[in-house]
């Protein structure tokens, strides 16, 4: 039980500071490559565990209560999946710096664009 009780108080402190322990994290990266490139294979895991302990956090009624109202909910992927995505293609595109777009550079990291 001990083992239990410093897992919560240790999650418990991280949580208190997670925006100053996300930006030590970051200058730890940049200061110490070796360590950032023994870290980077587990990145995509890092990210899942927070991502699910975000989502543990999403009050179940009020979750409940939006399901009730499924306009909204597709309204919201609409816009976040299809419309701002071309928007900012389309303005990267004019703008002659599609080289610097979010979307091109995730997409040329995962070598869909080659």
């Amino acid at each position: 039980m001990n083992l239990i009780s410093a897992l919560a108080a240790a999650l418990t402190l991280c949580g208190r500071h997670r925006t100053l322990i996300a930006a030590a994290s970051i200058f730890i990266g940049l200061a110490v490559p070796p360590l950032a490139a023994a870290f980077r294979p587990h990145l995509g895991e890092a990210i899942v565990v927070m991502l699910t302990l975000a989502f543990l956090r999403v009050d179940p009624v009020e979750l409940r209560r939006h399901w009730t109202q499924p306009g909204l909910i597709a309204a919201a992927m609409v816009w976040a999946m299809l419309i701002l995505p071309a928007v900012l293609g389309m303005v990267f595109l004019a703008s002659n710096s599609i080289k610097r777009c979010p979307v091109y550079i995730s997409c040329s990291c995962c070598k869909c664009l080659h």
